[in-house]
């Protein structure tokens, strides 16, 4: 075989040596990120100081290993030379350091690894639990505009969310089934919030949010008291409005805004998302919920209903209308 053939092989072994070290420390660098994620989250780190701690957390180690073996080959090489200049003289074996000591260092860094990803998973829950708490404030917000007067309250008069039902089926993964309670004492409300992408049966997506209200609704009387007259109510028409898509359509420039906004931390986020929406006489949605979605992005899709939630139709002679509408995000 030629020298040449020889240097060229020579290289690409080199170059195949380097990138594996490169793929281990990229590989090391995603592990560490996984599992101190949730402290950063908790304590609300930045990026680029997370970036900074974890490529720490990868360089000590590295570079201790480095000044120990930096170390080993300068005291051979110091013997080798004085061995050179001096033949005969026999040279002075350091004592070999306690064997033990490589062994207790694996088995606390083991240890410390282990409790590591034990907090980390506790924060992991805690950081979801507080996320569905927000999203059940958030709901509860929006339903109460509709709801509160019905009963005779003002959302100040809700004590709460107390956690019912807390579960996180798999650390890391999102999937949760969480159950808030508020309640109110005069008169005597009480409503539940269960937020969960689990349904029992089959895994429910995106995350869905089911409020659910308990009281006696306010009699006539009261209700005139609270500004709410009975002879107010929605008239029975048969009308069918013909605004549907306009408003839709006049909406999509603030919708895509919203979503080139997750698509952000999500590049490869696209697909379809079916609303259902309810729209009364008055032009007003009175819900909105997701009927099927391919994005699989509760924090946009919830933020996405409450767009929704906020649009106008025109009032007029028009019945109820239950309809879905369609939208393809790319």
């Amino acid at each position: 075989m030629k020298n040449n053939e020889l240097f060229v092989q020579a290289q690409i072994a080199h170059l195949i040596k380097w990138c594996f070290i490169l793929l281990l420390v990229a590989a090391v660098f995603c592990l560490f990120w996984v599992i101190l994620n949730p402290y950063f989250v908790y304590f609300d780190i930045p990026k680029g100081v997370a970036t900074v701690i974890v490529a720490c957390c990868i360089a000590f180690p590295w570079s201790w290993q480095a000044a120990v073996s930096n170390r080993k080959a300068k005291l051979l090489e110091k013997n080798e030379a004085f061995k050179r200049r001096n033949p005969d003289a026999e040279i002075a074996i350091e004592k070999p350091k306690n064997k033990y000591l490589a062994l207790f260092w694996c088995a606390s860094a083991a240890v410390g690894l282990y409790f590591l990803i034990h907090g980390a998973d506790q924060l992991d829950k805690v950081n979801q639990l507080n996320h569905a708490q927000q999203q059940a404030d958030d709901a509860l917000e929006l339903d109460c505009v509709e709801k509160c007067p019905i009963y005779g309250i003002a959302q100040s008069d809700l004590v709460g969310p107390k956690i019912v039902h807390a579960n996180t089926f798999e650390p890391h993964s999102g999937k949760r089934d969480y159950l808030f309670s508020w309640h109110s004492k005069k008169p005597a409300v009480q409503v539940t919030a269960r937020i969960y992408n689990f349904d029992g049966q089959s895994w429910v997506k995106p995350a869905a949010i089911d409020l659910k209200w308990k009281g006696k609704e306010i009699p006539a009387v009261v209700a005139a008291e609270n500004g709410i007259n009975p002879d107010d109510s929605e008239p029975h028409y048969t009308a069918i409005r013909k605004d549907f898509n306009e408003v839709f359509e006049d909406e999509e420039p603030e919708i895509n805004n919203a979503f080139m906004r997750a698509k952000l931390s999500a590049p490869k986020l696209q697909g379809k998302v079916v609303v259902h929406v309810i729209i009364n006489t008055y032009g007003q949605v009175t819900a909105a919920n997701i009927d099927s979605s391919e994005l699989e992005n509760p924090e946009f899709e919830n933020n996405l209903i409450y767009i929704v939630k906020g649009l106008e139709f025109k009032s007029g002679e028009f019945a109820t209308m239950e309809k879905n509408y369609t939208f393809n995000f790319k």
